[in-house]
């Protein structure tokens, strides 16, 4: 009886950055609909200060979108603090807004802390 040897190429089991990425963009379109929902639609239009952060808050989670297409994992140290810095820059002014979107920054740390080495995680944390 021969041994088979399984080819473990065929299988279908996605990297942590495929992983991550499908995550994320799932994290992306339900902050869009619910900002969508709750921000646009069904809020009372004589605030317009509220509708117009609320729309900067939908532009700047749609921003993020090709960034998550990005995974530098093969990349320069460099490319990786600013990938990283790049999606803070983009995620950080939406939390002076009403908008919860703590699953997003909880994924740029997770992705930070795969890119990047340990001080430079502490840092970002």
């Amino acid at each position: 009886m021969s041994k088979r040897k399984i080819d473990t190429d065929s299988l279908a089991i996605p990297s942590i950055g495929k992983t991550i990425r499908y995550i994320e963009w799932i994290a992306i379109i339900t902050s869009a609909i619910a900002i969508l929902v709750n921000g646009i639609l069904l809020d009372d239009k004589s605030h317009l200060p509220r509708v117009f952060s609320d729309l900067v808050v939908l532009i700047l989670v749609l921003c993020l979108a090709p960034l998550s297409s990005i995974f530098p994992i093969n990349r320069p140290l460099w490319q990786k603090r600013i990938y990283i810095l790049l999606e803070l820059v983009l995620i950080l002014p939406t939390r002076l807004s009403e908008v919860n979107l703590e699953l997003i920054l909880f994924l740029i740390f997770a992705k930070a802390s795969l890119l990047l080495n340990r001080k430079d995680v502490i840092t970002i944390v």
